[in-house]
């Protein structure tokens, strides 16, 4: 009976030493060095995904870090149509400009100099 509670004391004594998880971090890279000298083989570590979640949110093309938020779209699209006015199919199209009206000389020619 007094080896079991010497075993069990033991045990507390770790399991005290272990609680915190700084501790028991250590103490598995502490087992991995241990395994990595005496065996030839490969360690797959569980990582939390907590550690690696700020990582994949930067990378994400649609997290909202690189996107701006849809109010400062519109009040980018609002100030643009005030700055330049709205934009209409036929006016983006060019074909109210006949050929080579209105175009200097050189840019007619493909910019050659004569």
């Amino acid at each position: 009976a007094e080896g079991e509670y010497q075993a069990s004391e033991r045990l507390r004594q770790a399991a005290d030493r272990l609680e915190s998880p700084t501790a028991l971090q250590l103490r598995l890279f502490q087992t991995m060095g241990e395994i990595a000298v005496n065996q030839n083989s490969t360690i797959i570590l569980p990582v939390p995904i907590d550690l690696i979640r700020p990582f994949m949110e930067a990378t994400d093309g649609s997290s909202g870090a690189s996107r701006p938020p849809r109010r400062e779209e519109e009040e980018a699209e609002r100030l643009y149509e005030e700055a330049v006015g709205e934009v209409t199919p036929e006016a983006s199209s060019g074909t109210d400009i006949p050929d080579g009206e209105g175009v200097p000389g050189e840019a007619r020619r493909g910019g050659e100099r004569t």
